[in-house]
This record gives structure tokens, sequence and C-alpha cells, in this order.
């Protein structure tokens, strides 16, 4: 319990430095355009960062639901199933003018 507690403390913090990171990012794009801080391809590679560091968390966070995808799956064949026996019944025929 004490290291998912402690896991838990430590993701938090990293969320709490990627929102700062985020938003000192957003400042330096305010600057550069009232006449300048960084140049454009350092705040391109702060960006480049950010992103990666959203998508991790995102990953982070979808690690424990895999098991839902295979009642998605399910869901999907059936709707699909569905679909092909509806269409199976349905004839286009082209109107002549």
């Amino acid at each position: 319990m004490i290291k998912k507690k402690s896991i838990d403390i430590i993701e938090v913090f990293l969320y709490f430095f990627l929102l700062l990171f985020g938003i000192f990012i957003g400042y330096q794009i305010g600057r550069i355009i009232l006449g300048g801080s960084w140049v454009a391809e350092d705040v391109i590679i702060a960006l480049l960062v950010f992103t990666l560091g959203i998508t991790l968390m995102i990953l982070r966070r979808s690690d424990g639901n895999f098991h839902k995808i295979e009642y998605l799956q399910k869901s999907f064949n059936s709707l699909a199933r569905d679909y092909k026996q509806h269409m199976d019944g349905f004839h286009y025929t082209k109107s002549k003018k």
C-alpha cells in the first residue's frame, strides 16, 4: 500500500510539473508574439517535449483499461453483424431518367 501511495504522489507531482511547463510555454509564446524571448526553434522543441509528456500521461492512465477493449470489440462485432444483416435485405436500384 505504501508503494502505491508513493507512486500516486510522484504521479501527481509530475502532472503538476507538466501543467507548469505548459503554462511556461504559453507564456513564452506570448512573449514571442509581443516582442520575443526565445527563438522559435526552442519553443517548438519545448512544445514537442510537452506533447510527449501529455502522451505519456495519457498512456499511463489508459494502461489499466485494456480489459475494456474486449467488451468494445464484442459490441462493434455485434453492430457490424447487425448492419450486414440489415444491408442484405436492401437492394439499390438506379432510377432511370
